[in-house]
């Protein structure tokens, strides 16, 4: 059953075609990394940067060299809900075979979050391996709880550009990076702006943004789609909020938010919600329309995840025949 969500109609895929403007550093990608992130690297001509960057293809290393033909994986998001295997470990390898067997699973991508990997376990080498492990898209993740860099953002953010010239799907942009905000979401003008060109040299690689915020308290309804509108000005492929519902009269609220944004954004979007009526919330939330949503494998892990398995939501998205008027 194909479910078509408002969002949908608006061409999601020109979200990552606008043109961000051209500058005379670039990375293998074709994108600017000398605006104070702190990931240089060699420039490139301007149609080796066309053919690398553009074309969405992945370069063979970090010096400089002609890509291979190998095309970045991309998460459909057309063919939305797409069920997500979320997982965390302590070792690149670790992660692959996580990847593998999401795809042997069922599932439509894989998220990593990468915090607990040892800093020669985020090597090119080893992030290339992990995103190759497995033929789904992989949206990385690294917030402020990272073992190494912890509330650096500056560094945090190499780490996470590192996973892109990798070859990440995804690269997930707090909503308040730059600036620690309650909320996760921040209002400065210069965070702000350091987002949007975060969230450009992704689009120029040829990669997709998510730009999340996990409030983890309960957010009247309008309140949560306020910060998810805000979000969508940032010119990411997605938005994301993660809530808490830890009543019915909250739980109740958090469905209003999600109808509410399914009815009113124009991004694909991702509201989620965690505390006594999570579980409940996620596994109906793929019905109700939601972008995308994050499963477990395996919660008897070193580094066990919260959300449901992936198996329970394959049979309850299976079984309720239901779809949004």
């Amino acid at each position: 059953m194909t479910i078509v969500h408002n969002w949908q109609l608006a061409n999601v895929h020109n979200l990552h075609e606008k043109n961000p403007e051209k500058h005379k550093s670039a990375d293998g990608f074709g994108i600017l990394v000398s605006d104070g992130f702190g990931y240089d690297c060699p420039e490139r001509t301007p149609d080796e940067s066309a053919a690398c960057g553009r074309a969405g293809t992945i370069p063979d290393n970090q010096t400089g060299n002609p890509p291979h033909h190998r095309m970045r994986k991309r998460f459909p998001l057309e063919r939305a809900p797409l069920f997500t295997a979320i997982f965390c470990d302590g070792s690149a390898a670790a992660l692959a075979q996580q990847a593998k067997a999401a795809w042997y699973a069922g599932a439509d991508g894989v998220c990593v979050e990468l915090r607990n990997l040892p800093r020669d376990e985020r090597s090119p080498e080893k992030l290339r391996a992990l995103i190759d492990a497995s033929p789904l898209p992989t949206m990385c993740c690294l917030y402020r709880n990272d073992i190494l860099d912890g509330t650096d953002d500056a560094a945090r953010t190499k780490t996470l550009l590192a996973a892109l010239n990798a070859g990440a799907a995804c690269i997930d942009v707090m909503g308040d990076l730059f600036d620690p905000s309650p909320r996760e979401w921040s209002r400065k003008p210069a965070a702000i702006a350091k987002q949007k060109r975060l969230i450009a040299k992704i689009h120029e690689a040829g990669a997709q943004a998510i730009i999340s915020s996990h409030p983890l308290c309960y957010l009247p309804p309008e309140e949560v789609l306020a910060q998810l509108k805000d979000f969508e000005k940032r010119g990411a492929d997605i938005v994301k909020l993660v809530q808490k519902a830890d009543t019915e009269e909250e739980f109740l609220g958090a469905l209003r938010a999600t109808f509410l944004c399914r009815r009113e954004l124009k991004t694909p979007f991702v509201h989620l919600v965690s505390g006594a009526f999570g579980d409940l919330h996620r596994l109906l939330a793929p019905r109700l329309g939601v972008a995308l949503t994050f499963a477990t494998l395996d919660k008897r892990g070193a580094f066990p995840m919260p959300q449901p398995p992936l198996a329970n939501f394959k049979a309850v998205f299976e079984n309720i025949r239901f779809q949004m008027p």
